[in-house]
């Protein structure tokens, strides 16, 4: 304890602490994206993911894929300065023929006790950012969406990313406000989900930047990963938070992001 400052177990500090007056953003449990970074894989698995699969591959991320074409999900060390894993989609049978009600896409869920505050579904209703690294071997616009999976009525809010080079980490941010309206699960069940799209067929087209109350999560024009024999995209670094500003990612030690994951 340092009598001067009244810091309890401070390892370095200097000054008074009235700069730290006002922090509106957390220190810790910034993120609420379990296993981010990529780094925990419990299972292990490259299984190839085609039409009718929907499984865990890296721990908390699913793969899913109906319709034709099919691609494999594995753990890379290709990632982005201080970053160690990341999350690789590798196209290995292509879908020439997307048809309407055909999809694929890389997702995570969250618990509602980990997005209970986001006040969803009330008035007051806060606005998030997502934040994510991610390389790919094509270019242009692909799809992202947020959502709560069709609890008592579909919400789902759909936009584009655009990746410009290709082979290249790029780091994209998207801030989402919260929608006052609809049903999110605030208790152990899920909460919310968060797709990055592979391939859509029309029945999923969504209009953009808006919530809404259908399950239309692929934008129209969104890149069809899919449709490209030997295609590849990753992902690592994920990050949503409170807020219209995407923070520094919160880096967790293994043990703990390991922990989060075994819940």
């Amino acid at each position: 304890f340092n009598s001067n400052t009244g810091a309890l177990g401070a390892t370095s500090f200097t000054g008074d602490g009235s700069a730290l007056t006002g922090i509106s953003t957390p220190l810790s449990f910034r993120n609420r994206i379990i296993n981010g970074a990529m780094e925990v894989n419990q299972r292990g698995d490259t299984t190839s993911v085609t039409g009718g699969v929907d499984a865990y591959y890296l721990d908390r991320f699913k793969a899913t894929c109906g319709g034709g074409g099919g691609f494999s999900v594995t753990q890379e060390t290709d990632a982005p300065a201080g970053l160690l894993k990341s999350l690789k989609v590798a196209v290995t049978s292509a879908d020439s023929d997307i048809q309407a009600s055909d999809w694929a896409r890389i997702y995570t869920k969250l618990e509602g006790y980990t997005t209970a505050d986001f006040g969803w579904g009330t008035s007051d209703a806060q606005t998030v950012t997502l934040s994510f690294w991610v390389k790919s071997s094509l270019t242009g616009n692909f799809a992202l969406a947020v959502g709560n999976d069709g609890q008592s009525g579909y919400q789902t809010y759909s936009t584009q990313y655009a990746i410009s080079s290709a082979n290249t980490w790029e780091k994209k941010t998207v801030t989402i406000a919260g929608p006052t309206s609809g049903t999110f699960a605030k208790d152990n069940t899920r909460g919310i989900h968060i797709f990055w799209g592979m391939k859509g067929g029309s029945q999923y087209n969504a209009t953009q930047n808006q919530w809404n109350t259908t399950d239309t999560w692929f934008p129209s024009g969104s890149t069809q990963v899919v449709a490209t024999n030997g295609a590849t995209w990753f992902i690592t670094g994920v990050q949503l938070e409170l807020g219209s500003t995407a923070t520094d990612f919160e880096y967790r030690a293994y043990g703990e992001e390991l922990a989060r994951c075994q819940r």
